[in-house]
């Protein structure tokens, strides 16, 4: 039963599932024989059964969850998981022994450490860094035969990346980088992506640097850093789910890299038309990712506002816009040219004010994001931690809004991408350089 619990995410859960219906039926004949020959339909019925249950995986993924919480009410077995791909699996062997095991695809492993008779503490590493990093702690006591999760300290976030080459899955390819914690200590960074171009690295605090997937010769990079921000404090007995960082690389078109919203989106998006953006093509840039986002938002079915800035806010219509206002919305975009100053924080205060009920504000510029600050660098390696740096002031803002998630896209090739990456993670959202 065990085994089964353990195994159930692999294939070979199917024959234990099987093999344990199995014996059951062997032990249950060998005690009814004489009352079973009598029942002409039940041998019939029991090779329907097995060959019922050898094929179809609907069968075995029952039988698995009724196997699976005798296994749990017998041997006082319990789960807890820290985050979406490592749980834990606490199985009480005696009053003084515990074994933790990570599900087969998990990547990582676990050391237990005997605090005292019944007491132990669980360490969770991960397998994606050479040198091996923590990412979480937690207590557990064994108390009248179960297994009781004591105390949870989750000290990781988990770092969702698509890489993909010409808009297709980059899959099977290797991924380095290097990962830096506040206090400087480096690990080296190793994986591989799935048949979906994805790999899911959990980490606690710090920033990803020189982060790459390659294959048969051929890299997709990620240009600066990726900052992990420190997870969201909550009670130490309340087991939680770390915050994810969702970053799709190497999309050739803006609206491409957009991540799926509920059907009820309500999306704001804000233009930087500072004297900044007269250059280098930056308001063509700006006036056609405007426009991708528009159709996209109206494909979909979300509602949709559109405004510039510079020291002030001007919408494109007073309200959400209609389907009828498609050429309105065209002539608006077209219109929108370089002038005066910038006051990004005005212009996402004002948007809020107006349309406090948004869900998504995709704000564009050129990174210079003043009146908010711009992160500075120590040696070679920026701090996206640090409490002197930058965003203190972004943070307090963003506190402002905890329901809506705010985006953040660099226009042109010569954009201050750091400040504004650093911004879409404490803003929940996604970060894009558009050129």
């Amino acid at each position: 039963m065990l085994a089964v619990d353990l195994w159930q995410k692999n294939n070979r859960a199917k024959w234990q599932t099987y093999w344990i219906i199995y014996v059951a039926f062997q032990l249950f004949e060998y005690f009814t024989s004489s009352l079973l020959n009598s029942l002409k339909l039940y041998w019939l019925g029991k090779c329907l059964f097995l060959l019922w249950l050898m094929f179809s995986d609907e069968a075995v993924s029952f039988l698995q969850r009724f196997i699976i919480s005798i296994g749990r009410k017998k041997t006082g077995f319990t789960i807890n998981p820290p985050s979406e791909n490592i749980e834990l699996h606490i199985t009480k062997m005696d009053n003084k022994t515990v074994q933790t095991r990570l599900r087969p695809n998990s990547q990582g492993f676990v050391n237990v450490h005997c605090l005292d008779d019944g007491h132990y503490q669980i360490e969770v590493y991960s397998l994606f860094i050479i040198k091996m990093l923590p990412l979480h702690r937690f207590q557990i006591t064994v108390t009248k035969g179960t297994v009781n999760v004591q105390a949870v300290d989750v000290n990781a976030t988990v770092l969702h990346v698509t890489f993909r080459k010409n808009d297709k899955p980059f899959d099977g390819a290797q991924v380095h980088g290097r990962f830096v914690k506040p206090e400087k200590t480096i690990y080296n960074l190793i994986g591989q992506t799935d048949s979906n171009g994805v790999i899911q690295i959990p980490l606690p605090e710090g920033a990803i640097y020189d982060f790459m997937a390659t294959k048969d010769g051929f890299e997709v990079k990620k240009r600066g850093y990726i900052p992990i921000p420190q997870p969201s404090s909550t009670p130490v007995n309340i087991p939680r789910q770390p915050k994810f960082i969702i970053i799709d690389i190497d999309s050739s078109t803006f609206s491409s890299s957009i991540n799926p919203m509920e059907a009820n989106a309500r999306v704001v998006i804000l233009g930087d038309i500072s004297g900044s953006m007269d250059a280098d093509n930056k308001m063509d840039i700006l006036r056609r990712s405007y426009w991708e986002i528009f159709e996209k938002c109206h494909k979909n079915g979300w509602s949709v506002s559109i405004a510039s800035w510079d020291t002030s806010l001007d919408w494109c219509t007073d309200q959400w816009i209609q389907s009828s206002q498609t050429n309105f919305v065209k002539s608006w975009i077209q219109k929108q040219n370089a002038r005066g100053g910038n006051d990004m924080r005005n212009a996402i205060e004002r948007c809020m004010e107006h349309h406090p009920d948004a869900t998504d504000v995709y704000v564009m510029c050129d990174g210079d994001i003043t009146p908010f600050y711009a992160i500075h660098f120590e040696s070679e390696l920026a701090k996206p931690w640090s409490n002197n740096y930058s965003n203190a002031d972004w943070r307090e803002c963003r506190k402002k809004f905890p329901q809506t998630k705010f985006h953040f896209i660099a226009l042109g090739d010569g954009a201050a991408c750091e400040p504004m990456e650093a911004m879409a993670s404490i803003g929940d959202g996604i970060f894009h350089q558009a050129t």
